[in-house]
């Protein structure tokens, strides 16, 4: 039944006046409902039954007096009027202590002050604009979602599952909102404002998320719909946890189908997307996606979106191998491998520089060593002021692997397809491989980065052949997150298992979600060159000019080439 406001009868008359030829009164006017649902606690902390519950009526318009010669021709201003809009609805009193009658008193002559105020501010009647002279926006309503499965990824331990309740719940209202915004506020689309939603996407995502939510929203359909039906969303949720298994990012998979109408028949609209969410603010926010739309005969070209680094200036990350064996400290061995990562987010490339472990080099705290034996007098941090000193390259971070952990990682992640770049047969590393390319295992990965037998360059020739196979890596993970984007996590998670590092897990979220965009054919691997030599019997590489420019080059702008 609609609701009006008539004009007030006396005191105490039960319901709305009559005129004096005893019919309602001719004028209604509009009003402003309210209403409230009261809970008051006793002290023995017993609550009223059926607590009482009142509609708060405020007249918003002129009300025409039953009497013209009291109006004098003119209409006056209803005063704001309240009464319960059913007798079965009456207020109940209870007797209650001063301390908490008072406040309540306060609260309710607060509250219809201010509603009162408010009525008699926009006094405007129905069928009329608002102020800004549009149409008020219809009531967007709420999209159902069901939650098809729950996953999670930790970087250490079990996943309790029930753990991971609450925070999809968190994801799941994110979505709606997102979806909601996009599909079904007809009022924003008629009105030109579908890109005001954009609080559901990282500060990175934005920019391309407006142009990209006008591409798979409604667009030009969206004017012309009178109403839009939806389905549940459906979503799968997998969540990557990190400490104390808290979630740090959600990969969700969306589902959304809606039936809309319009003047001129039935019109289908269906959605299909990858969401990685962050924890951000509070909220939940999507931080990348590749989705899909079609609404009508009209489908939208799929749009993807990978973040950069955050970071503008160049990023370079050590990697370290220790060549540590079973039982052995991992921190406190050799260090086998180095290379110098840097990743330049303005130009999306990136570049590998090999550090031969001979490299007869100053060592903070121990003088001249070669530099593999940073590792063993201060561990990774030792290793990183070594290198630091040696190029001139602020290092931002480093990841340390020893032979188990290594092989552990390979096969986590399913193996590497690897490019032989000639026939290898080492009986001391165990690697035999034809020329071309070839899946490797843990042990297959271990053996073709430890060979230095059968490469040419020896020591050079090794640390070539390990920048490739991080490039191999490089590749694998693309290829695998574009398959499947969950991928990312199982990565992320793999890696988290096996490796040392100083890195959050957000930035390595932030590293995976940049590799995505960084095509491994664009990336440069190189050794610094240097010649052999000996000091107190044993073969050390002495580091000459190229090499010092070659760290020059990696450190203003993290890749090699300008």
């Amino acid at each position: 039944m609609e609701d009006r406001l008539y004009h007030p009868g006396p005191p105490g008359a039960a319901g709305p006046a009559r005129l004096a030829d005893g019919g309602p009164s001719a004028s209604v006017v509009p009003a402003l409902q309210l209403r409230v649902h009261v809970e008051i606690a006793h002290r023995d902390h017993h609550q009223i039954p059926d607590p009482p519950v009142h509609l708060v009526q405020v007249a918003r318009g002129p009300v025409q007096s039953p009497n013209a010669s009291e109006a004098n021709g003119n209409d006056r201003w209803n005063p704001v009027t309240l009464w319960t809009s059913s007798p079965s609805l009456s207020m109940r009193t209870t007797p209650l202590p001063r301390r908490i009658a008072l406040p309540l008193a306060l609260g309710a002559a607060i509250s219809v002050l201010a509603v009162g105020l408010a009525a008699c501010t926009d006094p405007t009647s129905d069928g009329e604009p608002t102020a800004g002279g549009m149409e008020p926006s219809p009531a967007v309503p709420a999209l159902d979602v069901r939650i098809r499965k729950v996953s999670g990824f930790a970087t250490a331990g079990e996943v309790r599952k029930r753990r991971l309740r609450e925070p999809a719940r968190a994801v799941s209202r994110a979505m709606a909102s997102l979806y909601e915004a996009a599909y079904l506020d007809l009022g924003a689309w008629s009105g030109g404002r579908s890109s005001d939603h954009l609080d559901s996407f990282t500060r990175e995502a934005a920019k391309q998320g407006r142009r990209d939510v006008r591409n798979l929203g409604l667009g030009p359909m969206g004017s012309k719909l009178t109403t839009v039906e939806p389905r549940p969303l459906r979503l799968t949720v997998r969540f990557l946890l990190g400490r104390k298994h808290r979630p740090a990012a959600a990969l969700t998979s969306a589902q959304f189908d809606a039936v809309g109408e319009t003047e001129a028949g039935t019109v289908r609209i269906r959605q299909r997307a990858e969401y990685t969410l962050r924890r951000i603010g509070g909220r939940w926010r999507v931080a990348a996606y590749d989705a899909g739309a079609q609404v009508g005969t009209r489908r939208a070209p799929a749009s993807e979106f990978s973040p950069g680094l955050p970071w503008k200036d160049p990023f370079i990350i050590l990697v370290i191998g220790s060549d540590a064996r079973p039982g052995q400290s991992v921190t406190r061995s050799r260090a086998d491998s180095l290379h110098l990562v840097g990743v330049n987010p303005r130009r999306n490339k990136a570049s590998v520089v090999g550090i031969p472990r001979d490299s007869y080099v100053p060592i903070p705290g121990a003088g001249a060593e070669k530099i593999n034996a940073s590792l063993f007098f201060g561990g990774p941090q030792r290793t990183v002021q070594t290198v630091e000193r040696l190029t001139g390259a602020r290092i931002d971070g480093y990841v340390l692997t020893g032979f188990l952990s290594f092989r552990r990682l390979i096969r986590l992640v399913g193996g590497l397809e690897i490019r032989v770049p000639y026939p290898i047969s080492d009986r001391y590393s165990g690697a035999h491989f034809r020329k071309g390319r070839t899946r490797v295992s843990g042990r297959g990965a271990l053996a073709f980065s430890r060979n230095r037998h059968d490469a040419p360059g020896g020591d050079f020739g090794r640390s070539l052949n390990q920048g490739r196979l991080l490039i191999a890596a490089l590749t694998e993970f693309r290829r695998d997150v574009r398959k499947d984007p969950v991928e990312l996590f199982r990565w992320l998670s793999a890696g988290a298992r096996t490796v040392q590092t100083d890195l959050s897990l957000d930035a390595m979220l932030q590293l995976a979600l940049a590799g995505i965009s960084i095509e491994p054919g664009r990336v440069h691997n190189r050794v610094v060159s240097g010649s052999g030599g000996t000091v107190g019997g044993a073969s050390v590489i002495r580091l000459g000019s190229s090499a010092r420019a070659m760290f020059r080059d990696l450190a203003r702008d993290g890749v090699l080439g300008g």
